[in-house]
């Protein structure tokens, strides 16, 4: 089985993405238990510096490994800081504000959302909408991306979020 991360933020700017994109430090914070993340945090960014990984190089149709590769230590971590890295250079050098991080509910699926929340946290996005249980499909994920509004409505265009992460093995 392929655990497939695909991508709605800046997919066609990381297939042009330079190497050393995939290189870059990034910033954690410890693990919590569950999905739950709070407004607030009083955990430390701690920065682990990272080499390249063979292999990580995503299409626009996403990263597609084992789930036993996204298993290996920090592989999420540093992939998630090259998504982040390239998102922030494709929006003028801002940091974005809003995300959506959702899977198919596949194995390994909350892990991942925990470990890609602490990562997006550690890097300032203000907003990361989980969905509950972190299970949306990924044309869901694409309908609040595109039309999401502080209100909850919206027409295509006028959503909020910047962009999203979506694991699933299709």
């Amino acid at each position: 089985m392929k655990f497939n991360v695909a991508v709605v933020l800046a997919a066609a700017a990381l297939a042009a993405a330079p190497a050393d994109a995939f290189a870059r430090p990034f910033g954690v914070f410890s693990t919590r238990s569950g999905l739950k993340m709070s407004a607030t945090t009083t955990d430390e960014v701690v920065v682990i510096p990272t080499t390249p990984i063979e292999g990580m190089r995503p299409g626009t149709s996403g990263l597609r490994k084992k789930v036993e590769v996204w298993q290996e230590k920090h592989y999420v971590e540093n992939f998630i800081q090259s998504l982040i890295d390239t998102a922030v250079d494709s929006n003028g050098g801002k940091m974005l504000d809003t995300i959506v991080v959702a899977g198919d509910g596949r194995y390994y699926n909350d892990e991942a959302i925990q470990t890609i929340s602490n990562i997006c946290a550690a890097n300032g996005i203000a907003n990361i909408w989980i969905p509950q249980g972190g299970i949306m499909s990924t044309p869901a994920v694409s309908a609040v991306i595109r039309r999401r509004t502080e209100s909850g409505g919206g027409e295509d265009g006028e959503g909020i979020a910047q962009g999203g992460v979506v694991l699933t093995a299709s």
